[in-house]
């Protein structure tokens, strides 16, 4: 890739990871962006939208024009920024450094005071040996290089000794929302029938027929949810991915369709009669499929992330010691 020029043209297909950053100038495609900043649910981009090197192209095709070469792009600059040796010590192993250059003096100084008054060269080792500050000057860098690798266990990374003893002194601590807080993984949270002759379990089950063959987490969750249920997903005959609005399956002679309003829309497919309840459920937080059967819509699933078991008692440990939590999140504050 060290020979990609800012304005070249690349042609990403399906499962590749993008090289380096740029803009897509044709296809619709959905991006794994996890590896750069966490999300965990693909990204679905469409032209003029930008991508960054280091991800991977989960669905579809495109054509992208690079606006950065190779060694100025995001993930290099990732790469470069983790390879970065600090110099900053922690305070206490800098003071302990300059501690130790005094007692060096002073070792000296008293090995040579012994050997004047004792005449015995071997007294004057002994002293220089009992002041010697090794251990001193060792305990200290060795103590915080154990701390850092011993959070490393705990997925907690620190880069400096000075940073490591700063967190004393923390007063408030900025959570991601997703992956962090959450699962990062999207879950069934809603079902709803659009068509009375459908159950919300038929509107589950030929959900999942749809995403059968489907590798996104949304419909990895829907299936997940209908086997959980105790059933066995059936495949369908043939599916077609619609990168970034959904998918489209065929089932028994029938055409059912999962995705995006948007999709639906572009199909000729009326779902007014559900906007309202769509509405509520973004305000939630989720994300909302709706589901066809041969051009007519007949339920509508929605999927949110869900927040970890342990994620309330931290936060009320962290209040109760006087730190502040700040959520960082793209979601609306209904969500959050």
């Amino acid at each position: 890739m060290e020979d990609v020029n800012i304005g070249d043209e690349l042609s990403i297909l399906a499962g590749e990871t993008i090289p380096v950053d740029g803009v897509i100038t044709e296809g619709n495609v959905s991006i794994d962006q996890s590896a750069m900043t966490g999300e965990s649910i693909p990204v679905d981009k469409k032209p003029g939208d930008e991508v960054i090197s280091g991800t991977i192209n989960q669905f579809g095709t495109f054509t992208m024009k690079a606006t950065k070469k190779n060694t100025d792009s995001s993930l290099q600059r990732m790469i470069r920024l983790a390879e970065e040796t600090d110099a900053n010590k922690a305070p206490i192993v800098s003071l302990a450094d300059k501690w130790a250059a005094y007692l060096v003096g002073i070792a000296l100084t008293c090995a040579i005071i012994a050997f004047i008054v004792t005449g015995q060269f071997m007294r004057a080792v002994t002293v220089l040996v009992v002041f010697c500050p090794c251990a001193f000057v060792l305990a200290t860098p060795t103590a915080v290089a154990a701390a850092i690798g011993n959070l490393t266990k705990y997925g907690i990374l620190i880069r400096t000794g000075d940073a490591l003893e700063r967190l004393s002194k923390v007063d408030t601590i900025a959570f991601d929302k997703t992956g962090t807080l959450t699962y990062g993984k999207p879950t069934v949270v809603h079902v709803k029938s659009l068509d009375p002759s459908f159950t919300e379990e038929n509107i589950l089950k030929m959900a999942a027929i749809s995403e059968s063959e489907s590798e996104h987490p949304l419909g990895r969750a829907i299936v997940d949810k209908w086997n959980t249920q105790g059933h066995r997903t059936p495949v369908a005959d043939r599916t077609e991915i619609l990168a970034g609005l959904g998918i489209k399956a065929f089932y028994e002679g029938q055409v059912l369709i999962a995705g995006k309003p948007e999709l639906l829309k572009q199909q000729g497919i009326d779902i007014s009669f559900g906007k309202t309840t769509a509405d509520n459920w973004y305000k939630e937080g989720a994300t909302v499929i709706f589901l066809s059967i041969d051009g007519k819509a007949i339920g509508m699933i929605g999927l949110a992330d869900t927040l970890r078991k342990e994620a309330r008692s931290t936060i009320t440990r962290l209040k109760k010691q006087g730190i502040t939590p700040v959520l960082l999140t793209g979601d609306n504050s209904s969500a959050a």
